[in-house]
């Protein structure tokens, strides 16, 4: 299983569809930022639509969201849009007005989930040294687990989640964490490798 996105896996997002539907992780990963910056004008489209009474423009609306909804995993809201897409088609003004209000407020959970993602707190170095220590702590971590050391794999993991990483960078370390700890360190190696590679390009 990718552990990569653990918490949209968590909440329920199909995260192997959305990383097949975009081609690779980095295009999902790019994809959730996109989806989180178009929500909120998304969302204001279709109140705009129910105000004007306009159900040529809030089925377009609608299905934007049911194919970027399926796109990036989030099937349950993506299902809501398909729905409301079909009623509006059919111009069922009293099915629209009644069931709107609750794809708007799962598209804002949704949007809730995206936020670490859409803001994401982009791998910083505070200077040099500091990005040139994370790096000899993340080889003194592959160290540890080539000598089976999981107690100091363990300590330097998380001496290493101090490092200033963006979301998906804590992630892959939290996912080390667990991996360590089920012995599991060849995935633990993987994940520390993932999350300081970006730290190395900087280098």
């Amino acid at each position: 299983m990718n552990k990569e996105f653990l918490d949209l896996r968590e909440a329920g997002f199909d995260i192997e569809a959305g990383i097949r539907y975009t081609g690779s992780r980095d295009n999902y990963y790019y994809m959730l930022k996109r989806y989180y910056d178009n929500a909120g004008p998304a969302s204001d489209a279709i109140s705009d639509c129910l105000v004007r009474g306009d159900l040529s423009s809030y089925m377009r609306a609608v299905h934007s969201i049911k194919s970027n909804s399926r796109m990036i995993g989030a099937n349950d809201l993506s299902k809501m849009a398909e729905e409301l897409e079909y009623m509006a088609k059919a111009e069922d003004k009293a099915g629209v007005l009644e069931k709107t209000p609750a794809l708007l407020g799962k598209l804002t959970e949704v949007c809730g989930y995206l936020k670490p993602y859409g803001e994401p707190e982009a791998v910083k170095e505070k200077n040099d040294l500091a990005a040139k220590d994370a790096l000899r702590i993340g080889r003194e971590i592959l160290k540890a687990l080539e000598e089976l050391d999981d107690k100091k794999a363990t300590e330097l993991t998380k001496q290493l989640m101090e490092y200033p990483f963006g979301r998906r960078q804590k992630n892959l370390l939290k996912s080390a964490l667990d991996d360590i700890a089920d012995y599991s360190y060849d995935d633990a190696a993987e994940q520390v490798l993932e999350a300081i590679r970006e730290v190395d390009e900087q280098v």
